[in-house]
């Protein structure tokens, strides 16, 4: 019989490059003792790229370990959740010689694990996303292998496993540095494009990358190049069958700036598959030679300084990305560069009074940038784009003259059914005007120049910030703000949520005088219905039946629960009472976050520690704080009051009835197979030494448990069917008929 072995793993993270292989297996020189053997993955960060001027996450949530013989059958396998640091997981491996693979953070790993009989079927498995965020999902999926397992000299000397991200990082900065005081530059928008929507589970880097030259004779500046490796085969996202390969990327994804100047920096950041496109030579052998590979893809700097070439390089990477993209993709080896990853900063450039363009920067993504169109697994790049000018020398800059008004609203995006506020770039060379098509037909549609909404209080006068039906300004850029209510139907049951359309309205702009009127629409989700009911509730000792509505877009994603080592009495009594009714979940937690609780224990965000009025005191990572930015000012005093939360976190309860709405098709929300957290806390120390708990369900499979307040989970909101609702004015204190003294103010709209 088989002596088994008792082996205990302790799983964190190490990050070589390449610290998994799908190379076969050798044989082993000396076969491994028996006995206890501890193994233990050793944490490190991740290969740091840094371009131009100028800690990802390593969590491991849950973790699949494989023990391979070295003809590649599968000894043992299992896979187990993992709580805290380090982490660590109990497996029975059989005696003998073996070798370890690890897969941590999987969506699903008791698939996988039952898919996998050997280690060719683990070097077949990869990840697909669904979502252009999808390659970050609160953590990042790792995998690592060990070499031949052989019992250690004594049991507390650890065999190790290193484990890598199969993703890699992007820290962006854009900066305004123009080269004239007079110049202005507003983005409208950043987006990425060419984003793989999968990868291997384990890296590849066995195909050979040769060179390819496309060289004329004499040198056509133009049309030539030089490769020094051609796109990786390796990656998940290459196939050879023409037409294949574009099915496998996203072609484009906005990204989330923060900061409201350029000019002190705007930042974002985002997360994506290995994309090995291509590498342009720069190898120098004669530096006076025009053939020279360096002088074939930058002739205008071949004869320059080290300096200067470093300098100047990046001004032709999208030139020579064109170049190369069109031959490169169709050669034989390689579908390359019109494949890279790359940037797009779009905006309106001001030079001095009189010119005007609308212009687009491209920036593509790779180890450099000038030369390298490779984006690298488990790599943080830590970008910083400055903009000075607008030059005819700068390959990256597509530009536009404009002489008309614009406003850069995205048609395409569609609204949640919650209140909004969606900022968009204005140009206008003259004075102009911006109203509400027919606002008595869509009365949810204000504008206003402020980002906050502010109602305009029947009887009393707007400020530049209030929100109404018509807004007007001077020449020039600026940001206008496009204000919407929430839309929750009347419905008689779930079944009728496929029944109710969008909402579209209509705005319309022009330069004050002209005749001209241009129109955009922006269109708003419903929100859906779903019934909880619970026979019997255990808390209240009563039957529970409430309905609820629910939006659908996330529009952050991966926020961590908050309240990290915090504890109240109330939160206390919220384990067994804050079950089922997130509304009250959701007040009560306010309370906890900025007031405290009645017993003495002050606020989780106090005003001693944390910036900001009310709910801005939170901090924007934490769920709480997004579900309250959903809620509208209706008072106007500058924040979401207690009393104003009508979109609030559902419970767990709720988090459950809102699974089985989805399994029967009666809703539909974003990444409907994560892990989404619910208002409802769990144990916490008293001592504030420890961190806490909450409850959370995965949507994939409707099971519920307790996670880790630091973990970072979606969040959806929900609206209480029978709470207040605002006028439909968008606008007052909430009363629905006229009260006494009602002031009729009529506001004329401009005519065409």
């Amino acid at each position: 019989m088989a002596y088994i072995r008792h082996i205990f793993i302790v799983s964190l993270v190490a990050v070589m490059a390449a610290a998994c292989s799908v190379e076969p297996l050798p044989e082993p020189s000396v076969p491994a003792g028996e006995g206890d053997v501890l193994i233990s993955f050793m944490p490190a960060a991740q290969d740091e790229v840094v371009t131009r001027a100028e800690d990802s996450d390593s969590r491991i949530e849950n973790a699949l370990v494989f023990a391979f013989a070295s003809d590649g059958r599968c000894l043992a396998k299992q896979w187990s959740n993992i709580e805290g640091t380090p982490a660590q997981m109990y497996m029975y491996l059989p005696s003998g010689d073996f070798y370890l693979y690890a897969v941590c953070n999987l969506l699903d790993p008791e698939t996988v694990m039952n898919r996998v009989e050997s280690l060719g079927d683990l070097q077949e498995e990869a990840v697909t996303i669904t979502d252009i965020t999808g390659a970050f999902k609160g953590n990042y999926i790792m995998s690592g292998n060990t070499g031949i397992v052989q019992k250690p000299s004594d049991r507390k000397s650890p065999v190790r496993i290193p484990v890598t991200r199969l993703a890699a990082q992007f820290n962006l900065r854009l900066v305004f540095a123009p080269l004239a005081s007079t110049d202005q530059l507003q983005i409208s928008k950043v987006s990425v494009h060419n984003v793989p929507s999968g990868s291997w589970v384990l890296q590849r880097n066995s195909s050979e990358r040769p060179s390819l030259e496309n060289v004329s004779s004499p040198v056509n500046p133009d049309t030539d190049f030089v490769l020094s490796h051609v796109g990786s085969a390796d990656d998940w996202t290459f196939d050879r069958a023409q037409g294949n390969m574009e099915r496998r990327y996203f072609t484009q994804g906005t990204i989330q700036m923060s900061g409201t100047d350029i000019k002190d920096g705007l930042e974002g950041s985002f997360s994506m598959f290995e994309n090995r496109r291509g590498i342009l030579d720069t190898s120098i052998s004669d530096p006076a030679l025009e053939s020279d590979a360096f002088a074939v893809n930058w002739p205008q700097l071949y004869l320059r300084t080290e300096a200067e070439r470093r300098a100047y390089a990046q001004l032709w990477k999208k030139g020579l990305a064109d170049n190369a993209a069109g031959i490169a993709d169709s050669h034989s080896l390689t579908a390359g560069i019109g494949y890279a990853t790359y940037l797009t900063i779009e905006g309106v450039y001001m030079m001095g009074q009189n010119m005007r363009r609308e212009v687009t920067y491209y920036v593509y993504l790779g180890n450099d940038n000038f030369s390298s169109f490779d984006v690298e697994r488990n790599h943080r790049y830590n970008m910083e784009v400055t903009i000075h000018t607008i030059d005819q020398a700068d390959t990256r800059v597509d530009w536009e003259d404009l002489s008309t008004m614009k406003v850069y609203y995205d048609e395409e995006a569609e609204l949640d059914a919650h209140c909004n506020s969606v900022q968009t770039l204005l140009y206008s060379p003259g004075n102009w005007e911006v109203w509400v098509e027919n606002p008595d037909d869509t009365p949810w549609l204000e504008l206003s120049l402020s980002g906050d909404y502010k109602p305009m209080f029947l009887g009393s006068p707007g400020t530049d910030g209030t929100a109404g039906f018509r807004i007007e300004g001077e020449a020039g850029m600026r940001y206008i703000y496009i204000h919407t209510d929430e839309y929750v139907p009347d419905l008689g049951s779930p079944e009728a949520n496929n029944s109710v359309s969008e909402r579209i309205g209509t705005v319309c702009y022009r330069r004050k005088g002209s005749a001209q009127v241009s129109r955009f629409t922006v269109t708003q989700y419903p929100a859906q219905m779903v019934i909880l009911h619970i026979g019997y509730d255990v808390h209240t000792m009563k039957e529970v039946r409430d309905t609820f509505y629910i939006e659908r877009l996330l529009e952050k994603k991966h926020l961590k629960w908050g309240f990290d080592t915090y504890w109240s009495f109330d939160m206390d009594d919220m384990i067994a009472s804050g079950q089922w009714d997130g509304l009250s979940n959701t007040r009560r937690l306010y309370d906890a976050a900025l007031v405290g609780d009645k017993w003495g224990i002050g606020p989780a965000y106090p005003e001693s520690e944390y910036s900001g009025e009310g709910p801005d005191r939170i901090p924007d990572n934490v769920a709480l704080r997004y579900i309250l930015e959903k809620n509208r000012d209706r008072n106007g005093n500058g924040y979401i009051d207690r009393d104003e939360i009508m979109w609030f976190m559902p419970a767990i309860n709720e988090m459950e009835a809102l699974y089985d709405a989805k399994g029967d098709l009666l809703v539909q929300f974003d990444n409907s197979d994560e892990y989404f957290f619910s208002s409802s806390p769990s144990s916490a120390d008293p001592n504030g030494i420890t961190y806490g708990y909450a409850y959370y369900i995965k949507m994939g499979n409707g099971k519920t448990g307790l996670a880790n307040r630091l973990n970072e989970y979606n969040v959806i909101a929900c609206r209480r069917t029978n709470a207040w609702k605002g006028p439909q004015t968008a606008g007052g204190e909430g009363t629905v008929g006229k009260d006494d003294g009602w002031n009729e103010e009529e506001v004329i709209m401009p005519k065409e």
